[in-house]
């Protein structure tokens, strides 16, 4: 006999207070589900079948979208949250977009390509004379502070670049270390290399 998904209990200590040497033991969840929430599944109705199908935290993917339209999706996960009588509690996960930092042009033009071999030196410069002509000892970076911050975790904590800091180039595909930290730029030995450009 299959229980329903709403009849399995959504939280451990649910399972151990619904324990009855009387009836069988229920299933317990032992992992969470989480829903990337998008245009086609964010009106309340929808949202609160994903519930009772088990949804445990809706995901919102800052990427895409405007903060307003983010807003009003987590506006109807709160509606679908409150139709419900047991109090559920479901959580709201904001994948975040980091600062995006732009390579300049390389030599050649839009279409070039320059492989950044595992081991080489490259150089990330914000000096200006270099963001149409990048080569693959030396790429042009739009983010002037990229000498001073990496990220700020809380306004009493920040990482700080310096020798042995990663930076990652292409969403993660080319790694670099950082050598040496200059006024306006970073000396790197490429950890995992790769093609720039296209």
């Amino acid at each position: 006999q299959e229980e329903k998904l709403k009849d399995i209990p959504r939280t451990n200590l649910e399972h151990f207070c619904t324990l009855d040497i009387r009836n069988p033991a229920h299933a317990a969840r032992k992992t969470g589900i989480i829903c990337t929430i998008g245009p086609s599944c964010r009106s309340v109705d929808m949202l609160k079948q994903m519930i009772t199908c088990g949804m445990d935290i809706a995901r919102l993917n800052f990427s895409h979208g405007s903060h307003e339209y983010h807003s009003g999706t987590i506006a109807n996960v709160r509606k679908a949250v409150e139709s419900f009588p047991d109090n559920r509690q479901i959580g709201i996960a904001l994948d975040t977009k980091g600062p995006e930092i732009r390579t300049g042009l390389l030599t050649g033009g839009a279409t070039a390509e320059v492989e950044l071999a595992k081991g080489k030196t490259v150089t990330l410069s914000t000096d200006s004379q270099y963001k149409e002509a990048c080569t693959a000892e030396t790429v042009y970076v739009d983010y002037k502070n990229i000498v001073k911050v990496t990220r700020c975790l809380t306004s009493y904590f920040r990482l700080v670049v310096k020798k042995g800091s990663h930076v990652y180039v292409d969403d993660g595909l080319i790694s670099l270390v950082v050598d040496e930290v200059q006024d306006n730029a970073l000396k790197c030995t490429i950890e995992n290399g790769g093609m720039l450009g296209r």
